[in-house]
């Protein structure tokens, strides 16, 4: 009886996945729309976007994001949000670089810190293929080489 107690805890830990699917990833450059189409979506399914960062560990530089979804070319969803807003976090790693070319990525110490945020969350209305466009803007700082962003759009039943 323990046995089968134990599997099926097993199965159903394995089967869980608290975070979601992931259905795409997006890299993000500054000021500049970058999309994701035709995604098969249905009726009561939650989307979750987590912002993937890669900043030197001293970077205090807050971008912002704008982001559209659509379903049959007609915007259901439109809002902006800070790419360090959230409560939980995933994959989180402290890196060393060496060498040039890894030092733009980094700060004067050579590390730099890549984690997953958890964002914003999206309840799909009814079931379509959904258009999802993402736009990270930062008005006072349009340096690229010591940070970059991507969206990972997850969905959950």
């Amino acid at each position: 009886m323990k046995k089968y107690i134990a599997s099926l805890f097993f199965v159903c830990l394995v089967s869980c996945n608290p975070i979601g699917e992931e259905l795409a990833e997006i890299q993000l450059i500054p000021n500049e729309i970058a999309s994701a189409k035709g995604l098969d979506l249905k009726k009561g399914d939650e989307v979750v976007f987590w912002i993937k960062n890669n900043v030197s560990s001293q970077s205090l530089v807050d971008y912002n994001l704008k982001y559209s979804v659509a379903l049959n070319n007609k915007i259901v969803s439109y809002d902006s949000t800070s790419v360090q807003y959230g409560d939980h976090t995933i994959n989180s790693k402290v890196s060393e670089s060496h060498g040039i070319i890894s030092q733009f990525f980094s700060d004067e110490n050579g590390s730099a810190i890549e984690f997953e945020r958890e964002n914003k969350s999206f309840k799909v209305p009814e079931d379509g293929k959904y258009d999802f466009d993402f736009k990270l803007y930062n008005p006072e700082d349009d340096s690229f080489f010591s940070k970059s962003f991507s969206v990972i759009i997850r969905g959950k039943k």
